[in-house]
């Protein structure tokens, strides 16, 4: 199935090759999926795009696996933390994967990715210690059908790219600039 990649708005897209840069990166990222009561629910999630899907670990009695069996359609939302932000919003099918006690989870190593070694291990104790993997982990596998994107920075005059890019550097507080 061919995928379709557009501007957000009026905004710029990315670039194929831009996209799959960003995508490749630790960002933030949020999962929006529906509850049983048919209500939309998102919640924070670390991501690895490979292979053209979004793949996200997580535990096997997590509700989103539950809520992802009965209704596949989600949307992942990936983002800077600065602005002018780039964003990519991609809208598919979802399929939940349990592995087997024995199987290799290929999101594993994920928490060094945003967290650093040190920090990476002691994350992962702490989901140990805490029994969220008790019932296994699973893979949550989005298969895109429309990407979105927005290139913010390539949507501003030069100008004001240069600002945004210094701004955060400044020692002036920014309510004042």
């Amino acid at each position: 199935m061919a995928v379709t990649h557009n501007a957000i708005s009026r905004g710029v897209a990315m670039t194929d090759a831009g996209l799959q840069r960003f995508l490749s990166q630790p960002r933030s990222a949020s999962l929006a999926y529906t509850r049983r009561d048919g209500s939309p629910f998102v919640v924070p999630v670390w991501f690895q795009w490979r292979d053209g899907e979004v793949r996200i670990g997580t535990g096997a009695s997590d509700p989103k696996v539950a809520a992802i069996r009965r209704s596949p359609r989600v949307t992942v939302l990936v983002h800077d933390d600065r602005p002018p932000y780039r964003v990519v919003i991609i809208d598919g099918q979802a399929r939940v994967e349990v592995l087997a006690r024995d199987e290799v989870d290929p999101t594993d190593g994920i928490a060094v990715d945003y967290l650093g070694r040190l920090g990476g291990k002691v994350y992962e104790q702490q989901m140990a210690a805490t029994g969220a993997f008790d019932a296994g982990r699973a893979i949550i596998r989005v298969t895109p059908e429309v990407i979105r994107s927005n290139d913010g920075p390539a949507s501003l005059p030069r100008p004001a790219r240069a600002y945004a890019a210094l701004r955060y550097r400044l020692t002036v507080p920014r309510r004042r600039l």
